[in-house]
């Protein structure tokens, strides 16, 4: 909630801008009037304070849409963090089984084959056929080597 300050006159109590006393002329120290004519047909303190609650009733909007982003942000925070963590989690995985016999299961099939790299975000898988597979860690459900280890 914003304060509206309004000078008065000393001597008729109006806001000083409707004053034309000689009081309200100059300050007692000399110098310009501290405030500026007043508008062809006097100070608007109505339209003012009209459009200063609609600017506050918007603050307050605005505060309470960016209060409600906030837990999504987070969410979002969160399930960044979460894929980084997986990704790392895969790389790792690969790139301790490089040239060795992999089972992947995707979004989108179950791919069999050698890994041939692992990288930031992909392992690149040759299978039997000799066909180049390049998986995205996203769309791995799990995956398993000969060996016996399995992510």
């Amino acid at each position: 909630m914003g304060i509206l300050y309004i000078e008065t006159c000393g001597d008729c109590f109006l806001p000083r801008r409707k004053c034309s006393c000689t009081a309200c002329e100059a300050p007692p120290w000399g110098g310009p009037r501290p405030n500026p004519p007043a508008p062809p047909g006097g100070f608007p303190l109505d339209e003012v304070l009209r459009r200063l609650a609609r600017l506050e009733r918007e603050v307050l909007a605005l505060r309470s849409e960016f209060t409600g982003l906030g837990p999504i942000i987070e969410t979002i925070l969160e399930f960044i963090n979460l894929e980084q963590g997986r990704n790392e989690a895969f790389r790792e995985f690969f790139e301790s089984i490089e040239g060795e016999q992999v089972t992947v299961v995707t979004t989108f099939d179950v791919v069999e084959g050698i890994v041939e790299t692992a990288g930031v975000d992909v392992v690149v898988i040759v299978t039997p056929n000799n066909d180049i597979v390049i998986i995205p860690y996203t769309s791995i459900i799990t995956a398993s080597s000969d060996e016996g280890a399995v992510i």
